[in-house]
């Protein structure tokens, strides 16, 4: 899957990267994701941070271990409404 529509969209290439992996993989513990894509742990855990608060991406626990999944890939439209919304809030700023 090129990725480069997703990082149009406003994802960071590591963002996507994990996303299109946790829709291919389904719930999964951070070890998947990262021998999935490659990207260190750090940066992985930094990301599915990022991803979460934008609502593209949630999870579950299961004693103490976080399972996380991709939301919907309609939640990508929400993710861009609210960037619009935002927008247009911030527009009449600009103008002035």
């Amino acid at each position: 899957m090129d990725l480069r529509v997703l990082e149009e969209l406003g994802l960071s290439t590591a963002e996507a990267k994990i996303y299109v992996a946790l829709l291919e993989i389904g719930s999964s513990k951070t070890g998947k994701i990262i021998d999935r894509t490659k990207l260190q742990s750090s940066t992985v855990y930094h990301v599915l941070g990022s991803l979460v608060e934008k609502g593209l991406v949630s999870y579950i626990l299961r004693g103490k271990i976080k399972f996380y999944q991709a939301e919907s890939p309609d939640s990508l439209k929400l993710f861009l409404d609210e960037k619009r919304r935002k927008l247009s809030e911030l527009l009449p700023e600009l103008k002035e």
